[in-house]
């Protein structure tokens, strides 16, 4: 069985052009590559989160719709919606048992001397990968 729904806040700023929507699946988005919502986890029912978030119901209704269809989120009828158990690899966080990437995507667990950040080459760019990663979970908008 799942844990119940972690206490999630999901703010919207009304004044930005993008719409609510689009935020509250870039919310969601960030959360998940973040680590905040792990796979499995329950997220909030449309109905609460509409109202948590005072906006009608069929704007979180088309938020949760885009994340199913991207594969973030997987809804299972009476039970609720919850966190895909199927991410792909690239929206998680890496953790640090997967050890560090080199520059060609390889894994390399061995000591090298100088220390990288996790997703640094060792020019000292960051791997196109990571890059992904950062833009999702700076909050701001991308282009679907």
């Amino acid at each position: 069985m799942t844990e119940p729904t972690p206490a999630l806040s999901i703010e919207i700023d009304r004044q930005q052009q993008l719409p609510i929507y689009l935020q509250i699946c870039e919310r969601f988005r960030t959360a998940i590559a973040a680590g905040h919502l792990r796979p499995g986890d329950r997220v909030p029912a449309l109905r609460g989160l509409a109202t948590q978030l005072s906006t009608a119901r069929g704007t979180v209704e088309l938020a949760y719709t885009i994340l199913v269809d991207e594969g973030y989120l997987q809804m299972r009828g009476a039970a609720g919606t919850f966190v895909s158990t199927s991410l792909p690899a690239s929206v998680m966080r890496p953790s640090r048992a997967q050890g560090v990437q080199d520059a060609r995507g390889r894994q390399s667990t061995e000591g090298t001397g100088t220390p990288q950040t996790p997703g640094e080459s060792r020019s000292g760019q960051a791997a196109p990968r990571q890059q992904a990663i950062a833009v999702a979970m700076s909050g701001e908008p991308r282009p679907l």
